[in-house]
C-alpha cells in the first residue's frame, strides 16, 4: 500500500486539480466525542438515527472530518460551515 502524504500548508487550487482525502473511518469510542463537537444539532440528531451504532459512528467522523477539511481549506472554524440541501438532498455549502 503507498503511504499518503500529509497535507502541505499551501494547497494550490486550478480547475484541473483534485484533492483527495483519506479518513480513517474506524476510529475508537472515545475519539467520537472529539467528533460530535464539530457537529451541528441536525447533524448529530441525523446521527442518532442510524440503526447501527457502527454506522452513526462513520457518520460522525465523516461529517467532522469534512467540516475539519472545509474550514481548513477556508480558514474557517469548522463549527461555523454550514449546509444546505437540493430538493434531492445533495450537500452544498451555505456561509
Amino acid at each position: 500500500m503507498t503511504t499518503w502524504e500529509k497535507t502541505s500548508p499551501e494547497l494550490e487550487f486550478s480547475e484541473d486539480y483534485v484533492d483527495i482525502w483519506l479518513i480513517n473511518l474506524a476510529e475508537e469510542e472515545n475519539d467520537i466525542f472529539n467528533h460530535q463537537r464539530y457537529l451541528s444539532v441536525e447533524e448529530k440528531t441525523r446521527a442518532s438515527r442510524y440503526i447501527s451504532g457502527k454506522k452513526s459512528r462513520e457518520f460522525i467522523i465523516a461529517r467532522s472530518s469534512l467540516r475539519n477539511i472545509i474550514g481548513y481549506v477556508l480558514n474557517e472554524d469548522p463549527r461555523r460551515i454550514g449546509f444546505a440541501y437540493t430538493s434531492s438532498g445533495m450537500p452544498l455549502l451555505d456561509m
